[in-house]
């Protein structure tokens, strides 16, 4: 009965490990999102920026 009880905690603890593994995998995929989202967004305003000053540009040439 114990050498059951003793595989029943390992096989617990393999999967406790296991399921710590998924959420760190898990929780690095989500900060690569937000970090590939801000990038995204970063050069989105970037390109907003030049258009508008190459709009007011156009403008002033007028």
């Amino acid at each position: 009965m114990t050498i059951e009880i003793r595989q029943l905690r390992v096989i617990s603890e393999v999967k406790a490990q296991s399921d710590a593994r998924n959420v760190q995998a898990e929780l690095r995929a989500s900060v690569d999102m937000a970090a590939l989202e801000r990038a995204i967004l970063a050069k989105c305003q970037r390109m907003l920026s030049d258009m508008l000053r190459e709009s007011q540009h156009q403008r002033q040439e007028r």
